[in-house]
């Protein structure tokens, strides 16, 4: 995944989809501010507080929108489920990296987070619980295919399909 940030992605989507999802012009400067803030942080690796500065933007956007506020909060919570990940709190990482890509299934941050975790698992319990380990397997694939899909030459995808190679 590359993690310069969001803030860039979140004004693709609005310029592609246009700005006026938010109830005025004052929601939407701050849920861009909040983004900006949490890239920030993100970018000098203080996760505690891009997390916290991604929580409000989350916050501050209507769910159950649809479209392009979809897209919006998809990034969003895939930038958050970095942070947890990063922090080893796989769980909320996970977590994050389902709703983004229950939000938008084109979101490739998303299903590579989550299959990354996955990979942990596996080799996690490859030895002691052989048969979850073939489960998790076949979630992880599952994910590193729809990445491949969206995103033929991510070398990334190809490296975990790899590694997951000997788990089949």
């Amino acid at each position: 995944m590359k993690n310069n940030g969001i803030y860039a992605g979140i004004l693709a989507v609005l310029l592609i989809f246009g700005a006026n999802f938010a109830t005025n012009a004052d929601d939407f400067g701050d849920v861009m501010k909040f983004i900006e803030a949490g890239d920030k942080h993100f970018n000098n690796k203080q996760y505690d507080k891009a997390i916290t500065s991604y929580t409000t933007a989350i916050s501050k956007l209507p769910t159950n929108a649809g479209g392009k506020i979809d897209k919006v909060l998809s990034l969003i919570y895939a930038q958050r489920g970095t942070c947890y990940n990063i922090k080893e709190d796989y769980v909320k990482a996970l977590t994050d990296y389902n709703n983004a890509i229950k939000l938008d299934s084109t979101n490739v941050d998303g299903y590579q987070g989550r299959y990354k975790i996955i990979v942990r698992m596996v080799i996690a319990t490859a030895e002691t619980a052989p048969n979850d380990a073939k489960e998790y397997v076949n979630l992880a694939l599952s994910d590193i295919e729809m990445v491949l899909k969206l995103n033929p030459k991510d070398a990334d995808a190809k490296k975990f399909k790899e590694i997951l190679s000997p788990y089949k």
